[in-house]
């Protein structure tokens, strides 16, 4: 699976190459290496201290969780990781990479629940 145009364009625009975006609940840094049609590729302070490549966040876990935002209107970290059609790794990473996009504002980070105002 591949991002969409619609979403690879909102996260290539308002996701910072380069930069960290902290997790909501525990404020880890993750440097957003690249953004592609197959997902976004990530460092750790984990990896980085490894030495290791920046991991995948694929596209079909970006893709379950944006839709079920925008389709629901609110979603939660419990969601993502609890629901057998969504099942979404990387979780803590996928709500904050949501969390950058237009019309998303974080509700709760504790428990981590983000709606969709648009």
């Amino acid at each position: 699976m591949s991002l969409d145009d619609g979403l690879l364009r909102l996260l290539s625009d308002n996701l910072p190459l380069g930069e960290a975006i902290y997790t909501l609940g525990s404020q880890r840094p993750n440097w957003i290496i690249r953004i592609a049609p197959e997902g976004i590729h990530v460092e750790t302070e984990r990896s980085r201290g490894r030495g290791v490549d920046p991991e995948r966040v694929p596209a079909e876990m970006l893709t379950k969780a944006w839709e079920r935002l925008t389709a629901r209107r609110v979603l939660t970290y419990k969601e993502l990781v609890a629901t057998d059609d969504l099942n979404v790794k990387r979780s803590s990473f996928v709500c904050a990479a949501l969390a950058h996009l237009p019309g998303v504002v974080v509700t709760s980070t504790r428990p981590i629940t983000l709606s969709y105002e648009r």
